[in-house]
């Protein structure tokens, strides 16, 4: 299928280098290309790598592709801009200039999960939605693992502290009788055309990425791309019901009620579990079902059982770093890292799920021309106060329409909200926001806010 093809990846990165590596192993001709110079590149080891293997990389790129066979390439030997096949990378905004010519010079357009999708040997489960995706999609690995599947946590996970890769890294390695499962976000769903999951699910659809889509309902629109070619379905009770479609939430396949969370036939107290939070009950009850629906499929059967192991194991389950991460208590003040936490709605969701009498909220980064005045609520009261941060704080503090104190960095906004909290009281990392103003990324952020509590907790 791939073999003598002459494949342009765009884009330098991880799954970048794993595609390229693919590419090779199906005997395809790979080069990949990116804007950024030597000295500009984010992650020269990436580029060491696969320079190392012999790897064409051209830096600099802000050319054009054209097909293979094009007149226009009539004697001029080996071109580079050559190319049957143009695999994006997520970071590449689907509105670019270079990737409109390339469609309409006749090439076919695809982003990771579509290649990895083709030359992937084993079943896909896969995830995506606006907030909770990554505890989802770890909760279901966890799931399969616990019913004696071989699971693959892979995708557009990042920073879990499970073992994990990238979903081309995850097809190539897996065997048939395997599973991969997957988080996949909506970059990734832009270029997604014979893509076919064997369980596709959505956690949730807010608004989020207003600085990559034209408004909400593309965005939305690209998330729901997941479902086009899905054997299974599982989805929220916002869903009308339908075949092979299991839904979460009130009356649904599962729900999660004040005492109990039940997964289809099974139900455990809720008192059972390691954490807490509606939000986490939620995710569960979906990856109870994502299991249970991939059983459901390698046993060509209805899904109306949950294995006793999955709700065992979702009820041991103590949650993904990054993401409402206890970091630890010092005169009955709890600190939260929930750095993963790049949007209002999961703000909105964090902050709730949190029973304490007050919570302290570092607020702040880099906005993705998203609207903070819904959260003006959760701070009208002295039950939470935020604290700014960032390069956009001025203008979260504006749509909040309220005065707020702010500061440049998150230490700083750390040092004033430890200096106010009291005992009973939770200091969390919230920020609503992404890092790329004073972080790498969002992990490197909740590993500096780790390190500025601990150091507060050690006193």
């Amino acid at each position: 299928m791939l073999s003598g093809k002459r494949i342009a990846i765009l884009g330098l990165g991880r799954s970048g280098l794993a595609v390229a590596r693919a590419a090779i192993a199906h005997g395809a001709i790979p080069t990949v290309y990116d804007r950024s110079t030597r000295e500009q590149i984010l992650k020269p080891d990436v580029l060491t790598e696969a320079e190392g293997e012999g790897i064409e990389v051209v830096l600099g790129w802000t050319g054009s592709f054209q097909l293979v066979g094009d007149p226009a390439l009539a004697g001029n030997g080996r071109d580079a801009r050559a190319t049957d096949i143009l695999v994006v990378n997520p970071a590449v905004d689907k509105r670019s200039p270079i990737l409109k010519q390339a469609v309409d010079q006749g090439i076919e357009v695809i982003g990771e999960p579509e290649f990895a999708f083709r030359i992937a040997k084993a079943p896909i489960v896969a995830i995506t939605g606006t907030n909770g995706k990554t505890t989802t999609t770890v909760m279901t690995y966890l799931a399969l693992q616990a019913c004696g599947e071989n699971p693959i946590l892979c995708g557009n996970i990042f920073g879990s502290d499970y073992p994990e890769m990238t979903l081309t890294e995850a097809a190539m390695c897996a065997r048939e009788d395997q599973v991969l499962v997957a988080e996949i976000s909506s970059f990734q769903l832009e270029w997604v055309k014979d893509f076919a999951p064997v369980v596709a699910g959505i956690t949730n659809i807010g608004t989020d990425h207003l600085d990559r889509y034209d408004n909400a309902d593309d965005y939305a629109e690209t998330k729901k791309r997941i479902l086009d070619r899905a054997t299974w379905q599982v989805l929220s009770t916002d869903w009308d019901a339908a075949p092979h479609r299991l839904r979460f939430g009130p009356g649904g396949d599962a729900e999660v009620t004040e005492d109990v969370l039940r997964i289809l036939d099974r139900s455990l107290s809720r008192s059972a579990f390691q954490l807490v939070g509606d939000h986490y009950f939620t995710n569960a009850a979906m990856a109870g079902l994502l299991a249970s629906a991939y059983l459901a499929w390698r046993e060509c059967g209805p899904a109306q059982t949950c294995p006793a192991k999955v709700l065992d194991v979702l009820s041991k389950f103590k949650g993904v770093k990054h993401r409402m991460e206890a970091v630890g208590t010092r005169d009955g003040i709890e600190i939260i890292n929930n750095s993963m936490c790049t949007n209002p709605a999961a703000v909105l969701a964090s902050v709730t799920s949190v029973h304490a009498p007050r919570k302290h909220v570092l607020l702040g980064g880099v906005n993705k021309n998203l609207d903070f005045a819904p959260l003006a609520p959760l701070f009208e009261d002295s039950a939470n106060k935020a604290y700014l941060f960032g390069r956009d704080r001025e203008e979260i503090a504006r749509k909040l329409n309220r005065s707020f104190p702010q500061f440049e960095t998150m230490q700083e906004a750390f040092a004033a909200a430890a200096q106010e909290a009291q005992p009973g009281e939770v200091i969390m990392l919230s920020p609503g926001c992404a890092s790329s103003d004073q972080f790498e990324d969002f992990r490197h952020r909740g590993d500096v806010f780790k390190q500025i509590a601990k150091e507060w907790l050690d006193r």
